[in-house]
């Protein structure tokens, strides 16, 4: 572990261009580094702002210009219990992890939050396709 004088004594000896090269190696391994712009939600966790396209890592960002993303507190309450948020349709989330934007269609308004999923609609659910198939028509 560096203490902070030393840590400053070697900065101060870095040229400019090396100290975010340096920084970087410093910093824990376990925390991701975010794009420019990004700032993380104190409350939810999520991040907020906008990058521009190229500071991200992801399989299908050829497009160039602002990526902004929203946290969760930015969301629309859920449909179900109208009590926990979901994310807004029609908007972006950051995952750290795999350096990507999640986008979340116009249908996600549709969606129940992750308690109403978990709970379910009814305890035998009856319509749709179980109602096709017989040994589906209960659990």
């Amino acid at each position: 572990m560096i203490n902070r004088r030393k840590f400053v004594a070697l900065l101060s000896s870095v040229p400019l261009v090396g100290k975010s090269k340096l920084l970087a190696r410093l910093m824990p391994k376990d925390q991701p580094l975010l794009p420019p712009g990004y700032i993380q939600c104190v409350v939810c966790g999520e991040f907020n702002g906008s990058t521009d396209a190229k500071n991200l890592s992801g399989k299908n960002y050829s497009r160039t210009g602002k990526i902004s993303v929203t946290c969760l507190c930015h969301g629309i309450p859920c449909p179900r219990c109208k009590m926990a948020l979901i994310h807004r349709p029609v908007s972006n989330t950051y995952d750290p992890e795999a350096n990507e934007i999640r986008h979340w269609p116009y249908f996600a308004g549709l969606m129940r939050c992750a308690e109403c999923r978990r709970k379910g609609d009814t305890a035998n659910p009856r319509g749709g396709v179980r109602a096709l198939i017989p040994e589906k028509q209960s659990y």
